[in-house]
């Protein structure tokens, strides 16, 4: 169950089968936990959009004080990025030399997004 709640789904997905044949998980103990997580599913959501969150709000923090700009309107740019993206984000600051370049890569995070 902590895989689920540390890894996106889409990690999790990719992952799962390899760490059931890996772990050697029985198809018993497969069906436990998938009823654990569907069952808590809405609790998991719910962390995840608070992850989210305060990933925003730490990366519009940093994006504040690095480049100097006012952090009213930053965080509705963050908004639809991926827990991942959000976190590439993070590195993505300490390599950034401009603001624009930033900017920059958010529109190119997003358009990726919305053509998949």
């Amino acid at each position: 169950m902590g895989f689920f709640q540390l890894a996106s789904a889409i990690l999790f997905d990719k992952y799962a089968d390899f760490m059931d044949t890996y772990a050697e998980v029985s198809d018993e103990e497969k069906g436990i936990v998938f009823q654990e997580i569907r069952e808590h599913k809405e609790t998991v959501m719910i962390a995840q959009m608070l992850r989210n969150e305060w990933h925003v709000m730490m990366l519009s923090h940093l994006l504040t004080k690095k480049y100097h700009v006012p952090s009213e309107g930053l965080a509705p740019r963050l908004e639809g990025l991926s827990s991942e993206a959000l976190m590439e984000l993070g590195e993505h600051i300490l390599e950034c030399g401009s603001f624009e370049d930033i900017q920059r890569w958010i529109r190119q995070k997003k358009q990726a997004y919305s053509d998949v």
